[in-house]
């Protein structure tokens, strides 16, 4: 059975609009992704569990993610016409499934590196 961290979760959105605000401001707009990235192994890391478990709870973050950030292009830009709504949510679809799939990814990679660190540790 999946197991979704909720608490894990929380905390992750938290950071991840923190650090997406400050690396985008800084990075430009690859700031976002890259603050997902970080923010999806760090989930990962305290997910600690399998990786399956880790590839959900990093999706989850990513789609979350992505609906912000097509939010925030939406508002800073202004391209998406409501009035034709299947444009509006097909450029929302986009950013929330690759959003989604990195965070899937990034999720993995934090799982990798506790499986690592804690065994060196012990070792």
């Amino acid at each position: 059975m999946m197991n979704i961290k909720w608490k894990t979760l929380g905390i992750g959105v938290i950071i991840n609009i923190l650090l997406g605000l400050i690396f985008s401001y800084v990075l430009g707009g690859i700031g976002l992704t890259a603050a997902l990235i970080l923010t999806a192994i760090y989930v990962g890391f305290k997910i600690e569990k399998n990786y399956n478990d880790g590839a959900l709870n990093g999706a989850i973050l990513g789609i979350i993610s992505g609906i912000c950030f097509g939010i925030l292009l939406d508002n800073l830009l202004g391209i998406l016409d409501w009035s034709a709504i299947g444009i509006a949510i097909f450029l929302l679809l986009i950013p929330t499934v690759i959003f989604g799939i990195i965070g899937a990814i990034s999720s993995i990679i934090g799982i990798y590196i506790k499986r690592k660190t804690s065994k060196s540790i012990t070792d």
